[in-house]
């Protein structure tokens, strides 16, 4: 995509039972003058997941321009969650997943406010 800037990068995640490394590639693409596209996918991951794939769009809002729209959507599909136990691990992980998310969104909502504020 013209614009658009790929990098790769790897991480270790506390998730689960056990930490594990995952690789993953993401494409950020200006879609507009104020609106942007980034995917990630994932690449490779010692456990847990065999495949996830994110899209996110930012753009300005038409109506207030201090706010903007965050579009976030993830299909992950984990091999973990199979097989025997597999509804306790999955209430698990949907628990934990809430709770980051929550977390997340927490987090990025002050540090929007703080640096709109400076």
């Amino acid at each position: 995509m013209p614009g658009a800037e790929d990098f790769v990068y790897w991480s270790k995640e506390k998730f689960g039972f056990a930490p594990f490394i995952s690789v993953t590639h993401v494409t950020l693409a200006p879609a507009g003058a104020h609106e942007y596209i980034a995917t990630t996918r994932d690449v490779y991951s010692s456990r847990y997941f065999d495949a996830s794939l994110a899209l996110v769009i930012a753009g300005d809002s038409v109506n207030d321009p201090h706010a903007f729209y965050l579009f976030y959507v993830n299909r992950s599909r984990a091999s973990a969650l199979r097989g025997a136990f597999a509804r306790i691990r999955r209430s698990i992980v949907e628990r934990r997943v809430r709770g980051s998310l929550d977390e997340n969104l927490r987090d990025v909502k002050q540090r929007l406010e703080q640096s709109g504020s400076n």
